[in-house]
């Protein structure tokens, strides 16, 4: 959905307004999606390759998965027609193939061949899944991956100590109120849409999106253990946490 206003948009810089609201709430946000691509690199080369930006966003990993492979080409998914325009605004169409669809659903895999994707990435998304629907993404994953294809997933994934997880939770929010809270400090997520609710070129994107979130839960954060055995379930040879920082934790699986 491509919306037509007289009015010429800013889409770079709603994008940078998104990157520095993201890094706000994110330790080393930009060393995680590095952490990845550095995992890709070491376990299907450099290029070229086929890589699939899962819940994409704007682009984010995407933009960063390009500079790295200059000769790779992307798949973006994402079910939130307004970041997904920003990164077609922002990203442009020459690399990445932009797709509108929902992952808990089927019908995203008629967009993709089976078998075909190197790498699989994702970052602070997947814990908007249920369970059932973390096990049934991956069930469909493992469809689309080529043999030894990588999946990386960097999000609230927390460990199995409930204390340890519970001041793990403290600590990441006392540093995100700091970072908002002090002079000039970063926008939050809800100032970033109040913002973008007041610009009337979003109106016809954004009630788009408040139709296919009606209800939008808080996340649900399921555990490593039980990431590793829905990717197990599905078919993944191997599976396991890479990179923790508190309650979040980078998954990297091999198909």
């Amino acid at each position: 959905m491509t919306q037509s206003t007289g009015k010429q948009i800013d889409w770079q810089g709603w994008l940078e307004r998104w990157h520095r609201q993201q890094a706000a709430y994110l330790p080393d946000r930009a060393g995680r999606f590095n952490l990845m691509l550095d995992y890709v690199a070491a376990q299907r080369g450099n290029d070229p390759l086929k890589i699939l930006d899962l819940c994409s966003g704007p682009g984010s990993i995407s933009e960063v998965a390009l500079k790295r492979f200059p000769q790779a080409h992307i798949v973006a998914i994402d079910y939130d027609p307004w970041l997904i325009e920003m990164g077609r605004q922002t990203l442009g169409r020459a690399r990445i193939k932009w797709v509108e669809a929902d992952l808990r659903r089927d019908e995203w895999l008629q967009a993709v061949e089976a078998g075909s994707f190197d790498a699989a990435l994702s970052a602070t998304a997947l814990h908007w899944f249920k369970n059932e629907e973390l096990v049934h993404l991956y069930k469909n994953l493992a469809g689309v991956m080529a043999e030894g294809g990588l999946f990386m997933n960097a999000d609230h994934q927390p460990g199995q100590a409930p204390r340890l997880e519970e001041l793990g939770r403290k600590l990441r929010e006392e540093w995100q109120t700091s970072n908002f809270n002090r002079p000039g400090g970063a926008e939050d997520w809800e100032q970033y849409w109040q913002a973008a609710r007041s610009e009337p070129a979003f109106r016809e994107l954004l009630a788009e999106r408040d139709r296919r979130f009606p209800d939008r839960e808080h996340g649900h954060e399921a555990t490593v253990n039980f990431h590793r055995e829905a990717l197990f379930a599905a078919g993944f040879k191997e599976a396991g946490e890479v990179w923790r920082h508190q309650n979040d934790a980078i998954m990297a699986a091999i198909r």
